[in-house]
């Protein structure tokens, strides 16, 4: 199979797998839940260092643990909706190429 062998095929299914396993593990080992606030008085947003990786929002709410956790969701919609997408398309082509040949 010369389709595995190609550099840019390994990278692609590299990066998918390293999100696939991402979202299947970010819960797991995400610092925080994702509805966790630092602080409840204090409604500014901390910058990026060591105890937030990737800082937090005007909430308090820590985004790489909202990151890690929200991405099994967003993994099982894109799935969804390729899956949908493909069997509109293949409806839509078997109508066209049936009618089409009826003229």
């Amino acid at each position: 199979m010369t389709f595995f062998r190609s550099g840019k095929v390994i990278t692609g299914v590299a990066i998918l797998g390293f999100f696939i396993l991402l979202a299947l593990v970010g819960p797991l080992v995400a610092p925080h839940s994702a509805d966790w606030q630092a602080s409840t008085s204090a409604y500014t947003a901390h910058g990026p260092n060591g105890h937030f990786w990737l800082g937090t929002d005007v909430q308090q709410h820590d985004l790489f643990s909202q990151i890690l956790s929200g991405g099994r969701d967003t993994l099982l919609i894109s799935l969804l909706a390729g899956a949908m997408a493909t069997v509109l398309s293949v409806v839509v082509g078997v109508t066209a190429g049936y009618v089409g040949s009826r003229r």
